[in-house]
């Protein structure tokens, strides 16, 4: 249903910047299939970015990846959900693990993950945790994690799925938006 909508924009768009569309032959799937493989590359290099972005704010404190507390919150594909498949979470934590941080998940829903040969246990979502990690990155926006209380907590939080939205007041200069 998304497709046709796109695909209807995309078409009513291209006729009204082309004007008359006498002897022009436009066609939508084509460019609805340039856009659907554009989408795809942007996704795909997605937790490439990320991981750069958690470097890039590590050494604005004045940290190297290498041997920082790294904080997942979420791993899930989606929130409120335990399905792991194609996850761009694991992803995430396989390049910063591979630069060398010390990376803990927290996610409601699961209770451990492999990546590269690595198996990582849910860890409690605690005061502890949380002050004790150089950042924490929200990966995936879980309902029934207290995000108030993860702002208050951490020192560092990066936000990829703007959980922490309304909670600016709380931690202005703590918190980054993907």
């Amino acid at each position: 249903l998304l497709q046709v909508k796109l695909l209807r924009a995309l078409q009513e768009g291209v006729v009204r910047r082309l004007g008359d569309t006498k002897g022009i032959k436009v066609d939508v799937r084509v460019i609805a299939a340039t856009v659907r493989d554009l989408a795809t590359e942007i996704n795909s290099r997605m937790p490439e970015h990320v991981a750069s972005r958690v470097g890039e704010l590590l050494n604005e404190d004045r940290r190297a990846v290498n041997g920082s507390n790294v904080l997942v919150l979420g791993v899930a594909y989606k929130k409120d959900i335990a399905d792991m498949r194609e996850s761009p979470a694991l992803d995430v934590i396989s390049q910063l693990a591979g630069k060398g941080a010390r990376v803990s998940f927290h996610d409601p829903y699961v209770s451990e993950i492999e990546v590269d040969g690595i198996l990582y246990k849910n860890s409690d979502l605690s005061d502890e945790l949380l002050a004790s990690a150089d950042i924490v990155v929200i990966l995936t926006d879980h309902q029934c994690i207290d995000y108030p209380g993860v702002v208050a907590k951490a020192s560092r939080v990066f936000d990829t799925r703007n959980a922490t939205k309304g909670l600016e007041a709380m931690g202005r200069d703590k918190i980054t938006k993907l």
